[in-house]
């Protein structure tokens, strides 16, 4: 549970710098990105929610990171499908910034699974 808290904020400093910097980028788009950051967490969340379920399980690991392969995928495709076909925020901005921020949280992840819950220096 600690390995997900420490990934979840960490993400949610991620994204909020990231949709900062976009909204500051082109102020025009600021929903769209809003839009991406809030996808990405979520999903994010999730998927690395079923890493750290699966961590020690080699075959559930591998299970849990396919799914969550499968379910970035799903969500990108879905999203660019809703935002072609008349969504309200244009398609090329929100789908290049959810697809950065799925990509810089995807990398934070080994970080989040090889971190230790223990302290790492000793008390005299």
């Amino acid at each position: 549970m600690r390995r997900w808290l420490h990934y979840a904020a960490a993400s949610a400093v991620i994204v909020a710098a990231g949709v900062g910097l976009g909204s500051a980028l082109a102020r025009e788009h600021w929903e769209a990105f809003l839009l991406a950051g809030a996808l990405a967490l979520a999903v994010q969340l999730a998927a690395f929610g079923a890493l750290v379920w699966a961590a020690g399980r080699p075959t559930e690991f591998l299970a849990a990171w396919a799914g969550g392969m499968v379910l970035r995928l799903g969500v990108v495709i879905g999203l660019g499908v809703w935002l072609t076909r008349g969504g309200p925020f244009a398609p090329l901005p929100t789908l290049l910034a959810a697809i950065a921020l799925l990509f810089a949280l995807a990398l934070l992840e080994p970080w989040a699974l090889r971190r230790k819950n223990e302290p790492t220096g000793r008390v005299t």
